[in-house]
């Protein structure tokens, strides 16, 4: 009978393959989320051991994408958690430089909820001020290149808008019924979202893990107004957390916002390199 250590063990040389040959870190996962889904794939593929595991994925090098698919998160909706955009329409929005361009950054985007609800936001915000368009560039990223390519696209289930005011899904939303060739449900309601919010977000692939640069190269030089970094640290061991807080502190510019997930909070290492500006949304700002 194989040991918890053991399972560990086999489990970690499975996540250093996942690195070496995809180039995703998942070590720093948390173990017991790791193990679980591994779990997942595991049942899929109908091996019981792990040691077994190893060597089918060893056999079928297409087994490491779907278990990167398995790895990552990708469960998100527009304005989820709508009390953290009510704040920031209300209390940041207002204090943001806008004489020159806003640059945001949603970090572990999937399929492109966040980032386009911040676009709405932003729009939003000039329409009741009288300004044309916003003043700003989004960056949306992610591991998943799948759940990129459908934020690209903007097309989105019914069920994703159920945090949206109406007012806003008939400003911004277009239903339609489409049959789409993917794992989505077929000839469902479906909405497309307006080319002038998709405009405002730039999408692509970028590991927040990666050693090689602070920001993703699209933005060229980082400096942004704020992130959003929601539901990720929780994934991740501390040592793994204070790598990325490290890397969006470094990527924020003086006095910009960190907004992080609700159930997430800063590790001791930064405490003292942001100031709380609100603790039920999660908001900080950069000393």
């Amino acid at each position: 009978m194989t040991s918890g250590r053991d399972m560990n063990a086999i489990y970690r040389r499975i996540l250093i393959q996942l690195k070496q040959q995809r180039g995703v870190d998942f070590t720093g996962y948390r173990a017991k989320m790791a193990a679980r889904r591994l779990h997942q794939r595991m049942a899929a593929v109908n091996c019981v051991h792990a040691g077994d595991y190893l060597i089918y994925i060893q056999d079928h090098p297409a087994e490491l994408d779907r278990l990167i698919d398995s790895l990552t998160i990708t469960v998100s909706r527009f304005f989820r958690n709508a009390l953290v955009f009510e704040w920031i329409a209300a209390n940041l929005l207002p204090t943001l430089p806008h004489n020159s361009a806003l640059r945001i950054w949603s970090t572990g985007c999937a399929n492109g909820q966040e980032p386009y609800s911040i676009a709405i936001l932003l729009r939003e915000f000039c329409r009741r001020h009288d300004a044309l368009q916003p003043a700003a560039t989004i960056f949306g990223t992610d591991i998943d290149e799948q759940a990129l390519r459908r934020a690209r696209r903007g097309i989105y289930a019914g069920e994703n808008l159920q945090e949206v005011k109406w007012g806003l899904v008939n400003r911004y939303f277009k239903p339609l019924r489409v049959c789409l060739n993917d794992a989505e449900q077929s000839g469902a309601c479906q909405f497309q979202l307006s080319s002038a919010i998709r405009q405002l977000v730039n999408f692509s692939y970028y590991d927040i893990l990666d050693t090689r640069g602070g920001a993703p190269p699209e933005s060229i030089y980082g400096g942004f107004d704020m992130i959003f970094c929601r539901n990720l640290l929780i994934y991740y061991n501390l040592a793994y957390q204070n790598r990325i807080l490290a890397k969006l502190h470094g990527a924020l510019n003086a006095g910009g916002y960190l907004v992080l997930g609700k159930s997430e909070r800063l590790t001791d290492d930064f405490l003292s390199r942001f100031e709380c500006v609100d603790a039920t949304c999660r908001i900080y700002q950069k000393r």
